[in-house]
């Protein structure tokens, strides 16, 4: 679906990644991890083509993405970034609607299909009843979910998130993994997150993408790269595991 070869990325001097190849497909779900600062953010944006690499190329279901036309891919790739500030006075509902723009023609109003779907998304997030509060009264945990609802609505078929559990707490956490695991393993679909909890990556990711800095950087299956060892040089804590129903956990050492 998704695939890049030599990307190189970088902030001023400081270099995100270099050589990057990576390859993500249908039923997939990625976790992006790193320390702060490490540049997920600017990754994600750079494979959503918001911001040029600095060389290299990314190819999104076969073509450069750079050449597919801005309507085209935000039918195909949704981004969900890492805050969510609502300035309109808009209602709930309205909001959600918003992922259906790229679906509409010129002029188009959303029907009543489209109105439907904004409602079953706001039932997966828990905002069904919330539907007609205005967003700048929400609280940033609920605002959160609506922006999850809204890609939701968007249906894209490969979700770029940038810390989607960003103010949620344990309940909606689980909630909203639950949604992107079963949405990708059910519809063909294929995700990329960052995120800062390294169990939610080992009990919901298929594969996990880490950043070390200065353009280092693993990729693969997580079952063969999130151990302790790996995960202590990454975050320069050292960091130890254990074994549990749900799999293996990792927290910090003292």
């Amino acid at each position: 679906m998704l695939q890049t070869s030599q990307l190189s990325v970088s902030i001023g001097d400081i270099r995100i990644v270099e050589n990057l190849d990576l390859q993500i497909t249908a039923g997939q779900c990625w976790g992006l991890i790193g320390r702060n600062g490490a540049g997920k953010t600017t990754l994600l944006n750079t494979l959503a083509g918001l911001r040029k690499a600095d060389s290299g190329q990314i190819n999104f279901r076969g073509s450069q993405l750079g050449s597919i036309a801005r309507r085209r891919l935000a039918r195909q790739l949704g981004l969900l970034q890492q805050h969510t500030v609502y300035v309109f006075d808009a209602t709930v509902l309205q909001t959600a609607l918003i992922g259906r723009h790229p679906h509409l023609g010129p002029w188009q109003r959303e029907s009543a299909m489209d109105i439907e779907r904004a409602r079953q998304a706001l039932q997966a997030v828990d905002m069904k009843l919330l539907e007609s509060r205005r967003v700048t009264s929400l609280s940033g945990g609920e605002a959160r979910r609506l922006a999850f609802a809204t890609l939701l609505v968007q249906d894209p078929d490969l979700l770029l998130m940038d810390e989607p559990t960003n103010h949620l707490d344990m309940h909606y956490q689980i909630g909203l993994m639950n949604l992107l695991t079963d949405l990708v393993d059910g519809s063909g679909k294929a995700a990329l997150a960052a995120l800062h909890d390294v169990n939610l990556v080992s009990r919901y990711c298929s594969h996990v993408l880490c950043l070390f800095g200065a353009g280092e950087y693993a990729a693969g299956p997580v079952e063969e790269l999130l151990e302790s060892e790996m995960l202590s040089r990454l975050y320069q804590h050292k960091v130890s595991s254990v074994e549990s129903g749900l799999g293996r956990q990792f927290f910090p050492a003292s």
